[in-house]
């Protein structure tokens, strides 16, 4: 395929504590593989409380900040559709694709800003609102094969529905050639939420390894990883435990690919991370901390590629010790095989040749 001479495509995303870090992440995992192939990804982002933004720029692409609102207010979408328009408007070339992933915005905002792009397409994952678009991504496992979004979309909009098309980053292929089939062990446990508030999700999981640990004396010898950031609310406490128990705490840190590797088992919650687990065959015990969370974590459970535990608000740390205990060579490795056979790492190229398609 011969591309033009410039494809230039911008995505609207943001990533904050509110809305999580896993809209952005997903976004540039899909604009790697673009550049890669040629084309030019832009970014247009707010920065929101907590916002990762920073990781636009540290991949060396192009930002253009939307003006944050008094007290971090939330933008309506009017709002945002008249700044992303003047955005837009002075960029000096009409994008071949606007790449939308943002759960506040929907069909009226899309409307607004169809004169000044080619086409659009919407990273989704609800199916709670229309859109205006010509392509919709929803990289979940979704039971329904897309039916959800029956009477959301124009007749004519494709959609690119199932894991086949989770965004990962490119290392995360790489990775996947590495892999080696589970032997049933857990000896390696990485405990990762989320890159926002983990709503103390991560103290009562240590909690309850702990708790494991201090029932079953062999498992003494478990080595853990925990990922928490400096403005976790339980930061002192999961570093005590940490101390306590000689675990390894890390920052956010690039290296989460190579953590989620090594470890035998995962626990963390039900979004983007999913994808990155199962294209590296880890089994994991998932909590739902979101609404978005909890369609694809029990479809997931009953596909066997991960134990759900439910509600994290519903749980004590008596209900990881239990899992942990309910947890055998077995079930570890039906898990990870099963994990492994939903996502490939290749679905960010898939969706990146699907838009250069178009765009030739």
């Amino acid at each position: 395929m011969t591309l033009p001479a410039a494809v230039n495509i911008v995505f609207r995303t943001d990533g904050g504590a509110t809305v999580g870090a896993g809209h952005l992440m997903r976004c540039l995992a899909l604009a790697e593989e673009l550049r890669a192939m040629g084309a030019q990804p832009h970014f247009i982002g707010r920065a929101e409380v907590g916002h990762l933004l920073g990781r636009v720029a540290d991949a060396g692409l192009p930002l253009y900040p939307l003006a944050t609102l008094p007290g971090h207010r939330a933008a309506t979408e009017a709002e945002d559709a008249a700044q992303t328009t003047a955005v837009l408007a002075g960029l000096g070339f009409t994008p071949d694709w606007l790449v939308v992933d943002h759960y506040r915005l929907g069909r009226a905002w899309q409307s607004a800003v169809r004169p000044l792009v080619r086409r659009i397409a919407v990273i989704d994952d609800l199916a709670d609102r229309p859109h205006d678009a010509d392509l919709l991504l929803d990289q979940n496992l979704d039971e329904t094969q897309g039916r959800r979004y029956d009477g959301l979309l124009p007749r004519d909009c494709r959609r690119l529905i199932g894991p086949r098309y989770a965004l990962l980053r490119r290392e995360f292929a790489s990775l996947r050639a590495q892999r080696r089939p589970s032997i049933g062990e857990c000896r390696r446990v990485l405990v990762f939420y989320t890159a926002g508030h983990d709503l103390g999700e991560t103290l009562k999981a240590l909690q309850g390894l702990a708790l494991h640990v201090g029932r079953r004396p062999g498992a003494a010898s478990l080595s853990v990883d925990v990922v928490a950031g400096a403005a976790n609310p339980d930061r002192v406490a999961i570093a005590a435990l940490c101390d306590t128990h000689g675990w390894r705490l890390h920052d956010q840190t690039p290296r989460i690919a190579d953590l989620i590797a090594r470890a035998d088992l995962a626990i963390g919650a039900g979004g983007a991370s999913n994808w990155e687990r199962c294209a590296l065959g880890i089994p994991a015990l998932v909590t739902i901390l979101a609404d978005n969370q909890a369609l694809v974590a029990q479809a997931l459970h009953r596909a066997g590629a991960v134990r759900c535990l439910g509600w994290g608000h519903e749980l004590a740390s008596v209900d990881y010790a239990n899992a942990m205990a309910a947890l055998d060579g077995a079930s570890l490795r039906a898990m990870a095989e099963r994990a492994a056979a939903l996502v490939d790492a290749r679905g960010a190229a898939r969706v990146a040749q699907e838009l250069l398609d178009d765009a030739a």
